[in-house]
């Protein structure tokens, strides 16, 4: 990996180039943006720089030190990320001290990236602070973050910090594309992606669930407010006495309230109506059902259990005193 492989924010690979070939490298960094945006790998190739043994373009890809961070096994280069994959702690930082407290083996400098660095405890962020305050002069640390403001001020004061644009939509569809993974996303997926390579990868990967909720969403935008309102009115009114009735009386442990809605595709006639539209008499029907905590446009695509457990639900369209007989 080099900075030209990597996506957007050309504007901070040329002040880190500039920097490492000034010799102008500071003490302490933050790197700030959006989660998957590539600070990690920004950090991470901004620490081979620094640690390049030539003096001319770095890094060169080719000395002991660049072999040695190409094999992750760099002696004067350390990552810490969030122990249980929730947060650094205190125990952690102080390993990383005792560490900076050893002079260099491979390189002029030692590079400590500290990932997700919003995850520290209070007392792992205290801890760093001594050291960002009195730092060895062979030490630069890197802390990258997506939440600044769970970072201690103080912290943040000794830091150069950095912010991360995000990445324009143009260059996530090449990515995606150049890496073999489907385009084939719509214009809401990318706004949910925020600019953001990992999001991107992620979304992608459950684009089928996003497409859904986009048509559910769509489904509900063409409805008729009033009548889903009238309803809901009604369904408020009554939600205590069910909710008694079906824990108390029925020891039914989980319910759920439904309004399905029916739209013919083809005239755009709404109602519930399940398999033909009554007013054009098309059966290009979508249906929007909940089925088992799933809220779902096609039911069909379910198994038979499931289709039947929504085509012999029993419809209480109107509020009466539970316990009578209906």
């Amino acid at each position: 990996m080099s900075f030209e492989n990597l996506i957007g924010n050309e504007k901070i690979k040329k002040i880190l180039e500039t920097t490492v070939q000034n010799k102008n490298v500071l003490h302490s960094y933050m790197f700030v943006g959006e989660e998957g945006i590539g600070k990690n790998l920004f950090a991470k190739e901004f620490a081979k720089m620094i640690l390049c043994n030539v003096q001319e373009k770095r890094p060169c890809g080719k000395c002991k030190s660049c072999m040695e961070f190409n094999g992750e096994s760099h002696p004067d280069f350390m990552q810490i990320i969030p122990e249980d994959g929730k947060t650094i702690k205190i125990e952690q930082v102080r390993f990383m001290q005792e560490k900076t407290q050893e002079k260099p083996v491979t390189s002029s400098k030692k590079v400590y990236l500290i990932s997700q660095a919003d995850t520290m405890t209070r007392e792992a962020a205290n801890s760093l602070l001594k050291t960002l305050e009195e730092p060895p002069e062979y030490v630069v640390i890197i802390l990258t973050t997506s939440n600044e403001s769970k970072i201690l001020t103080t912290i943040k004061s000794r830091c150069m910090k950095i912010h991360f644009e995000p990445i324009p939509e143009e260059q996530i569809i090449n990515y995606l594309k150049q890496n073999g993974m489907s385009t084939d996303i719509t214009k809401n997926m990318l706004k949910h992606c925020e600019g953001s390579i990992g999001k991107a990868i992620k979304i992608n990967n459950l684009k089928d669930q996003y497409i859904q909720i986009e048509k559910i969403i769509n489904t509900l935008e063409k409805q008729n407010i009033t009548k889903i309102w009238r309803e809901a009115e009604v369904l408020y009114s009554a939600k205590e006495d069910i909710i008694d009735y079906a824990f108390n009386e029925l020891d039914i442990p989980y319910l759920a309230f439904n309004f399905p809605i029916d739209s013919c595709l083809d005239c755009g006639y709404q109602g519930e109506f399940n398999n033909e539209c009554p007013q054009c008499g098309s059966k290009n029907i979508q249906q929007l059902r909940r089925v088992t905590g799933y809220l779902t446009t096609d039911y069909r695509n379910f198994n038979e259990g499931k289709q039947a457990e929504v085509e012999e639900r029993v419809k209480h369209s109107a509020y009466t005193s539970f316990g009578d007989e209906r």
